[in-house]
């Protein structure tokens, strides 16, 4: 069979030859822009720089890094039942500025959600709400851009792991949250506004809360238990 193709080779028509050439380049050529983004879903939309994905009862969103183009600068995602965010997913969007994620029965978190390596980016608002079960690792904000204004409020989270929560904020803001378990540096921030407000916690283990802030605001929580230890914070001015 290897000497009939190679005779067939040669006899074939030059020309037929560069067709079959063209041909292949153009495949491989297409192929990175044939990767659907997530404008494509039925369940979202786009206008400029922005995207919108609104889901339904049982609907089910994944967000990896080739869902977003590179222009977006504003991501909003709610009612779904439950949302994934893989390693990587904002890589590709250095403009982006405003992500929101409400009302959603579950969120997944996988590690360097933002980047791998490190990000020079800034984001204006990053809005965690109404979320029935928050899913962290450990590192899923590491490398996360600096941000104006990081808002959690009304999550569940069943533990937090060891810098599950690492964000660097002018003003972060935790309300109306419950938290199984904080471990050590569960929450780390160093902001000039950092916000604990009106959330239950079952365990605190020590050095649940670390960083460094301008204003350190813990009121109206409940904490079950609380380690040695547990707020190894400094701050100007602190309100618990």
């Amino acid at each position: 069979p290897s000497r009939n193709i190679r005779s067939e080779m040669r006899t074939m028509n030059p020309s037929a030859g560069i067709f079959l050439v063209v041909g292949l380049l153009s495949l491989l050529l297409a192929s990175p822009g044939e990767c659907a983004t997530i404008r494509e879903e039925e369940s979202c939309s786009g206008s400029e720089n922005e995207v919108v994905c609104q889901g339904s009862e049982g609907e089910h969103l994944e967000l990896s890094p080739s869902s977003l183009p590179e222009d977006t600068y504003s991501l909003t995602v709610s009612s779904f039942a439950s949302v994934s965010i893989k390693t990587n997913s904002f890589s590709a969007t250095p403009e982006l500025g405003v992500i929101s994620m409400s009302n959603l029965d579950q969120l997944k978190l996988d590690e360097f959600i933002f980047s791998e390596q490190e990000n020079d980016g800034f984001l204006e608002s990053f809005n965690i709400e109404n979320i029935g079960q928050l899913e962290l690792k450990q590192e899923s904000f590491d490398n996360a851009p600096q941000c104006n204004k990081a808002t959690i409020k009304n999550v569940n989270i069943e533990s937090v792991p060891t810098g599950g929560i690492k964000l660097y904020a002018d003003t972060m803001r935790i309300e109306d949250c419950k938290f199984g378990e904080l471990n050590e540096e569960s929450i780390y921030s160093d902001s000039m506004n950092f916000i604990f407000l009106g959330n239950s916690v079952g365990h605190v283990k020590t050095y649940g809360f670390s960083g460094s802030n301008n204003v350190f605001n813990f009121s109206n929580n409940h904490i079950e238990k609380m380690e040695s230890n547990a707020i190894s914070v400094a701050f100007l001015n602190g309100d618990i």
